[in-house]
């Protein structure tokens, strides 16, 4: 039996759609916590936040920008 390929990990928010990659840029910084949360996007209409508001969550966002 031949063995399978793992599903990429993929999660959708609205807006947001988070997948793993296999290599990232070199060229990155980091995006500094707003309040303990992770802001992922920020509603343009109602300032609302796509977030993970989690402050003991093992993640950061960086940005290529």
């Amino acid at each position: 039996m031949k063995a399978s390929t793992p599903k990429p990990l993929q999660f959708r928010q609205g807006d947001v759609y988070l997948r793993r990659v296999e290599a990232l840029p070199k060229e990155l910084r980091e995006i500094p916590r707003d309040g303990g949360r992770i802001i992922l996007a920020y509603g343009e209409l109602t300032g609302h936040a796509h977030a993970i508001d989690a402050p003991e969550a093992e993640a950061t966002l960086l940005t290529a920008d």
